[in-house]
């Protein structure tokens, strides 16, 4: 089901359009509420946006609201934490996010993020690391990792988030837990039943030998985009993802992955170069 507002700008033929489809608020790991994010996209110039919450969709009634207040356009997202040889994230736009059917398999799918804090934590106590969990709100579908290492810098055991990923919570370190997640294809899936735009997120983060693989791999399940254009990406990545989506004709998708004020924006990041053919599937 797709949320439209004709009374908000439309895009123009030939015309571009700035645009930050990858944002997150406090109903996931953010710390903006969703019409704060909202408000800084307009600020920012932003004529269209998503709210893509992690494994969540309770922000996107505020954020559209948000849209028609501050005059800008909020596409319905969410971003599915999926794992397979590494975490791979899919973005989803345009879904049908108040489907009974949709709320009860996303429902299922933040169990699996509980039963990985819980390991997480009881991880940590069995190295012994002195960490208080009484803090952390374990009805909190959205509890994440990164909560727990906000909590870990709290406690004094790590000097900031970044380090207490370093030493305890990445990938390989010492309380890491495999997630317990979504396979890739079952996130495109998911997307695709309930009628949305399925879309591969920042591809920099996956292994270069695995990733065109993992493209071909998820074509014949409905992948439609790769988000080509990304806070963090040099020249060199946008050209590499540009060529892999037009080998297997993909949309193309742009976002800064907002989470908190300490953004880093590439001086090569431009989010007015999405594509009259992907701006036109995003309904844009």
């Amino acid at each position: 089901m797709r949320t439209t507002q004709p009374h908000l700008l439309e895009m123009r033929t030939g015309e571009k359009m700035k645009l930050n489809l990858h944002t997150h608020s406090v109903k996931s790991d953010g710390v903006f509420t969703p019409e704060e994010v909202v408000k800084i996209q307009r600020d920012d110039g932003i004529e269209a946006m998503s709210l893509t919450d992690h494994d969540n969709v309770s922000g996107i009634d505020e954020a559209i609201r948000a849209g028609e207040k501050y005059g800008l356009k909020v596409l319905p997202g969410i971003e599915l934490s999926c794992y397979s040889v590494c975490e791979i994230h899919i973005l989803g736009y345009n879904f049908d996010y108040k489907n009974p059917d949709f709320v009860q398999e996303l429902e299922n799918v933040k169990d699996l993020r509980r039963q990985r804090i819980n390991k997480t934590v009881d991880k940590l106590h069995a190295l012994n690391v002195p960490f208080d969990d009484s803090a952390l709100d374990f009805e909190n579908a959205n509890l994440g990792r990164v909560h727990v290492a906000k909590e870990m810098v709290r406690q004094g055991i790590a000097k900031t988030v970044s380090d207490a990923f370093y030493q305890y919570l990445g990938s390989g370190k010492k309380a890491y837990i495999p997630g317990y997640r979504l396979r890739p294809m079952d996130g495109v899936k998911l997307i695709k039943k309930y009628g949305g735009v399925a879309v591969v997120a920042h591809p920099v983060y996956i292994p270069k030998d695995k990733l065109e693989l993992l493209v071909a791999g998820l074509v014949p399940y409905g992948l439609d985009g790769l988000e080509c254009y990304y806070s963090t990406f040099n020249e060199t990545d946008t050209k590499r993802f540009l060529s892999l989506a037009a080998k297997y004709n993909l949309i193309t998708t742009a976002g800064t992955d907002l989470h908190d004020a300490n953004l880093y924006v590439s001086p090569t990041y431009d989010c007015t170069r999405v594509d009259m053919r992907s701006l036109k599937k995003l309904g844009l």
